[in-house]
């Protein structure tokens, strides 16, 4: 009988940390406007500076309903096999409220006449 006190003490103790943790990163529905958030290695591939704003409000109407705002910048630098891109990110999901802001490196790899690789080496957090 012990042993069952134990795991069902065990199990309510999961439930109750995974209900802690219920809270999630941003969701971007618009990935074919919001491509640097989601992937960093396409900073630069664009070849000229691209600016991208978007607000998404999901279940409008709803109080604390979630909103996300993003702005994007990116550009190839001289040599065009280096691009630099900067991202921010609000994000507002109930009581909690998060701005994140991301400075992002991409290097280009010419394959043949046609095909590219865009490689990312890191995305720095730097908010």
């Amino acid at each position: 009988m012990k042993g069952i006190n134990k795991i069902l003490i065990l199990v309510f103790v999961a439930i109750v940390n995974l209900s802690l943790w219920a809270q999630q990163l941003p969701q971007f529905t618009q990935y074919m406007y919001n491509t640097i958030s989601i992937n960093p290695a396409y900073a630069g591939s664009r070849e000229t500076l691209s600016i991208v704003g978007l607000h998404r409000n999901q279940w409008a109407g709803f109080p604390w309903a979630p909103t996300t705002q993003t702005l994007s910048i990116h550009s190839p630098l001289r040599n065009e096999k280096i691009g630099l891109g900067l991202s921010l990110i609000n994000d507002e999901l109930g009581f909690e409220n998060h701005f994140y802001m991301y400075g992002d490196f991409s290097y280009t790899i010419k394959l043949n006449e046609i095909s590219k690789l865009h490689y990312y080496h890191f995305k720095i957090p730097l908010f």
